[in-house]
């Protein structure tokens, strides 16, 4: 948890900082929602040989090998089904 703040989502210096103490702890993945935040749980993940899960798109780039999966939210999907519906009556 990197906090509440709008500082909170675009700090990856504390998103290692964070990764590598959970890592360290025995954490074998750490699934992020954190923004920009995430580059440095990324950053940890290689340090460390351990796993991330990206957020939003594809992060597989990011981090080669260590990005397990992404979750894509499919707001795209979302937006269409309801616009569709709303065309149907």
């Amino acid at each position: 948890y990197a906090g509440v703040t709008p500082e909170a989502f675009r700090n990856p210096g504390r998103g290692k900082e964070l990764a590598l103490s959970q890592y360290q702890s025995g954490v074998n993945v750490i699934f992020h929602a954190s923004g920009s935040t995430g580059l440095g749980v990324f950053e940890a993940a290689r340090a460390t040989n351990k796993y991330a899960i990206g957020v939003d798109a594809d992060q597989w780039d990011e981090a080669p090998g260590h990005v397990m999966t992404s979750m894509v939210k499919g707001v795209d999907a979302a937006t269409y089904d309801a616009v569709a519906r709303v065309k149907a009556g």
